[in-house]
């Protein structure tokens, strides 16, 4: 979207979602330098003056929403098209570790072979 909007005149794009507590607003900034021109002080006024029109930014998040969708779907259909249920998982090697006394008392208690030569 930054691509985008790189070309595009410095505009603020406001956003009103409605939510079960209450309304909630989006403000979203085309570029660094829009964000530098609006104060805190006096922000809806200095984003009022530069409003620009929603539909822009509704245009592109569906269109970056059917591209995510699709890549989805072709990455899904791969893999279930290349599915080999033979295939194994590797499995992590256990590591025993035994302190040396312990082994002392096994080799006196009948090994009578190291059994990790």
């Amino acid at each position: 979207m930054s691509k985008e909007f790189s070309d595009q005149p410095l505009a603020v794009y406001r956003i009103e979602n409605d939510m079960d507590e209450g309304s909630n607003q989006l403000f979203m900034f085309n570029h660094s330098e829009a964000l530098k021109q609006v104060r805190w002080r006096s922000f809806l006024a200095d984003c009022e003056l530069l409003k620009a029109e929603c539909s822009i930014v509704t245009e592109l998040q569906e269109r970056e929403i059917t591209k995510v969708r699709l890549f989805l779907d072709e990455n899904y259909h791969d893999i279930m098209e290349n599915f080999d249920p033979k295939v194994v998982k590797f499995k992590k090697k256990m590591k025993v570790i035994v302190e040396s006394e312990i082994l002392d008392i096994l080799f006196e208690e009948g090994l009578e072979d190291d059994p990790f030569e």
